[in-house]
């Protein structure tokens, strides 16, 4: 749940939130020999996603740019923050590309892939989400540049056996994943959260329902569990979550610099222009084109923004408690969607 100044906003992630997948169907032959996957990358389906779950493998390369907490359950799962409101993720732009530079989690890197259990057998097949509009039927490439999934032969080319790779490993990693949630409970080492975030023009929005290691009780863990851990990398990825805090910062510093573009743009087409008696009339501004419309994000406004703004900008984590003054709150939960038997298997947003 997020709370910005006092208004309560639930439930406020676009309907895909993070359940991107709308028309899955397992990828069978001779009914897709002529799908193709456009090579463009757009991530505009994941424009409303304020969280993104990891696996275990995934949590390095995620601790240096997200910050990584825990989702609430019996199973705890790594969880990369990528928003502060329902709706929101601060990494991709107008335009549907992640920001240079940071790492894409498998979760969204594999969409429009994924793994489904074939009907009546515990067989995992791979499927695809053919309502993306990256994927091309019947052959159809509306001029863009595109893989075929099948070749001349039905044999799988090498873009469907780099989809298949991925899901497989996602899938592999979901053992080793549950067993380090699991045992994050059994050690006791999972506490409730809430991040508090001040921002510039007494800007308050707060963000909770997750949680997070208990650093002293960590550091207090028994000797006899130390090997345990060690030996399975708990240790390292737990670390590694602890030290992610610290990126709670960078999600700051890109709210700022969104809104400050945002309303430097409404403020260049809002602008009265006062028309004296006598005088010819102003000349009408050209029509805002798509590209116009969407390129409010730049990175020379983000950088700018960042270094005027966000030393304005104050993070801490509290525990939850009763509100005594108005702010915006958060909680890191997109609304579940059915499971139909259609849904990829691995990690799926509404298990996070």
């Amino acid at each position: 749940m997020v709370e910005e100044n006092g208004a309560t906003r639930q439930g406020g992630a676009p309907a895909k939130g993070s359940n991107f997948y709308q028309q899955v169907t397992i990828l069978r032959l001779p009914q897709h020999k002529d799908l193709r996957l456009a090579k463009r990358l757009d991530f505009s389906f994941a424009a409303g996603t304020i969280a993104a779950p990891l696996t275990i493998s995934e949590v390095a390369l995620a601790s240096r740019h997200y910050p990584i907490v825990f989702s609430e359950g019996e199973t705890p799962t790594p969880i990369a923050v990528l928003g502060l409101r329902p709706g929101e993720n601060l990494f991709v732009d107008a335009a549907g590309q992640w920001r240079d530079g940071f790492y894409v989690p498998a979760h969204i890197r594999r969409y429009p892939f994924g793994l489904v259990q074939t009907p009546g057998t515990n067989t995992l097949s791979l499927a695809v989400d053919i309502a993306c509009d990256r994927v091309l039927a019947d052959g159809t490439t509306d001029g863009q540049e595109s893989d075929r999934l099948f070749d001349e032969n039905g044999a799988a080319t090498p873009t469907a056996t780099a989809a298949l790779e991925l899901c497989k490993a996602m899938q592999r990693d979901l053992r080793p994943t549950d067993a380090y949630g699991k045992a994050l409970v059994n050690a006791d080492l999972l506490v409730a959260k809430r991040a508090e975030f001040k921002l510039p023009g007494d800007h308050k929005i707060k963000l909770d329902g997750f949680r997070i290691v208990d650093e002293q009780q960590f550091r207090d863990m028994p000797d006899a569990m130390l090997g345990e851990w060690h030996r399975n990398g708990w240790l390292a990825v737990t670390s590694l979550h602890l030290v992610s805090r610290q990126n709670w910062s960078i999600l700051a510093e890109l709210h700022i610099a969104r809104a400050a573009a945002a309303e430097q743009a409404q403020s260049e087409t809002s602008v009265p222009v006062e028309v004296k008696s006598g005088e010819p009339e102003p000349a009408k501004a050209p029509e805002e084109t798509e590209q116009d419309s969407q390129t409010v994000d730049t990175d020379e406004n983000l950088s700018e923004a960042a270094q005027t703004e966000s030393e304005a900008a104050e993070v801490s984590e509290t525990e939850p408690h009763e509100e005594t003054e108005p702010h915006d709150h958060a909680e890191l939960h997109d609304e579940a969607e059915p499971d139909d038997g259609e849904t990829p298997k691995d990690r799926r947003p509404d298990q996070a």
